[in-house]
């Protein structure tokens, strides 16, 4: 598993204020809407069922949420994002809360499903972070779970042209192989029975190595895609 500290990110309070610093700039106008109405699909969820979105950004998957006849509720380390959320959102401004995703503050079993859309690897503790949304997930419920691939074809091609490795441009940020994530995930009370390939990205470069890629995407093999999507469901030491 790679770790990228970029700067120099030690605690908590610094990860907040990197986020809100990224808040201000060019995070507040990524749209993750094409992977959040994908993941919330693959839930195949039941209409009323509560949802939680964790690291839940400027608020896109929980707002479609409710056009799926979910209760969804999103929290977020960054107070940049929960602000812009429940400006962009106002009619759902309870449902965005500002904290941290490695202490949860609801009761155990409390939700249906838990969405968490390409964060999990900026925690600072990925492992409290996953054991948090473990506890808080109901015997019978599910999550989705997207992580990035340390060695997707974008980053082999960019170590043989450069010899960089890969780059989310956040400033602390983990990349790993597919097994690695599986791990992960199933030491801290979740247990994998799906894993889905998603390649398109939320900015979507130009260039020829693009060109190509988007050519020939839906033949990449699983294992070499830019991210995965992870369906679980609590361990049954958990459950």
């Amino acid at each position: 598993m790679l770790l990228r500290n970029k700067k120099n990110i030690q605690t908590t309070e610094d990860l907040k204020q990197s986020y809100n610093n990224l808040y201000s700039g060019w995070m507040k106008d990524v749209d993750t809407s094409q992977q959040a109405e994908y993941m919330l699909k693959l839930l195949s969820p039941h209409p009323g069922a509560s949802l939680l979105d964790a690291a839940c950004g400027t608020g896109k998957l929980v707002t479609l949420a409710l056009r799926f006849g979910l209760d969804p509720v999103g929290i977020d380390i960054s107070e940049k994002a929960i602000g812009l959320a429940k400006d962009r959102y106002p009619d759902q401004h309870d449902r965005f809360i500002c904290g941290d995703a490695e202490s949860l503050p609801w009761e155990d079993s409390s939700f249906d499903y838990i969405t968490n859309l390409g964060s999990l690897e900026h925690y600072m503790n990925p492992e409290a972070g996953c054991r948090e949304m473990a506890r808080v997930l109901k015997k019978d419920g599910k999550a989705v779970i997207l992580l990035p691939n340390s060695h997707d074809l974008e980053t082999i091609y960019k170590v043989y042209k450069t010899g960089e490795g890969p780059d989310d441009w956040q400033d602390f940020e983990r990349f790993a192989t597919r097994n690695e994530w599986v791990s992960l995930l199933e030491n801290n009370g979740m247990k994998v029975i799906d894993t889905k390939k998603y390649d398109l990205p939320c900015i979507t470069p130009q260039g020829v190595f693009w060109n190509l890629y988007n050519l020939f995407r839906k033949y990449i093999p699983i294992n070499l895609s830019r991210v995965f999507i992870f369906i679980c469901v609590k361990s049954e030491e958990d459950k």
